[in-house]
């Protein structure tokens, strides 16, 4: 099917930083960008090689580009999907902003259109909590589980990100987003520490956002880092069925959201736990340490 450019981003990444093949499917309505990329046989099939799927799930402000490095370094040895949520990245915008619920609604069926049954999910941010909801529905399928700088509960509890939330999600933020770009301007200078930030790399991550009309959903996600809170509490409540599967803790120490607390409850959520802690590193942990994140995914992987 034809893309739409009413909705969807015309930009396009530079290829030497997003070295990939874009792809798009349309599931439950929505066309999804993605990225499949990995080794396959060399035989006249070209079948995929066997082992686990390693699904990258983004958070807010971002998109797959966030995760290009890991890609880059891990792709000579698994199958890597990535896929932009509903109107983030270059997926096409929906004609209103998805809740968390509905983005893991359709990351569900998009595993189910790719027919991935064999998972390591790697989930940041909303990408946590919206990938393991998804992942959810089919729990026997989830070899492990990488946790960066996320949540997986109601965060009424966290002072923290009651303020984020309510100040990120105000009308004075989305009226100043709207305007000036400014959530994603603010954000990503709180949550990338390494310095300087390439002009290139803040291109990536502005590019899909230079049409004022995508820029709502990033405020509905931090809006609904509060409103959520049912679909949060079912997800924490849920997880039991992952508990005991193996997960690997990559966490910044240099990120002003979400700190060493959220870390140490997914340590008692899932037992099974190694922990990476990259004191240098703020909330965009790929985006700071990408070598030190992609060597322990290979490495817990690897024995999973």
């Amino acid at each position: 099917m034809p893309s739409d450019p009413a909705t969807e981003p015309r930009y396009r990444p530079q290829p030497a930083l997003y070295p990939f093949t874009s792809r798009w499917c349309h599931v439950a309505g929505h066309r999804l960008h993605y990225l499949d990329e990995g080794p396959v046989d060399t035989g006249p099939t070209q079948a995929r090689v066997h082992g686990p799927v390693l699904l990258f799930v983004h958070g807010n402000p971002s998109w797959s580009f966030l995760y290009r490095d890991l890609i880059r370094q891990l792709r000579g040895r698994w199958r890597c999907v990535a896929p932009d949520l509903a109107g983030l990245g270059l997926s096409a915008t929906p004609p209103r902003p998805l809740r968390p619920a509905e983005h893991a609604a359709v990351v569900a069926e998009f595993l189910d259109a790719l027919g991935l049954d064999d998972l390591v999910l790697v989930g940041h941010d909303w990408g946590g909590p919206i990938g393991l909801a998804a992942v959810l529905r089919r729990p026997a399928a989830v070899r492990g589980m990488v946790l960066a700088n996320s949540f997986a509960w109601p965060l009424q509890g966290s002072w923290r990100m009651q303020v984020f939330s309510r100040l990120a999600g105000s009308w004075a933020a989305a009226l100043a987003s709207r305007c000036c770009n400014a959530f994603l301007a603010v954000g990503l200078r709180l949550a990338i520490r390494r310095r300087p930030i390439e002009p290139a790399v803040l291109d990536g991550y502005f590019g899909p956002f230079r049409a004022r009309t995508r820029r709502g959903v990033m405020q509905r996600l931090a809006r609904e880092l509060l409103a959520s809170r049912g679909f949060l509490a079912a997800l924490e409540r849920d997880l039991g069925a992952l508990a005991q599967q193996p997960a690997l803790l990559c966490w910044g120490g240099r990120d002003p959201f979400i700190g060493a607390a959220e870390r140490r409850h997914f340590e008692r959520m899932f037992p099974h736990h190694d922990r990476l802690v990259l004191p240098a590193a703020g909330h965009f942990v790929p985006e700071d340490a990408p070598q030190a994140m992609a060597g322990a995914i290979a490495s817990a992987v690897a024995l999973w």
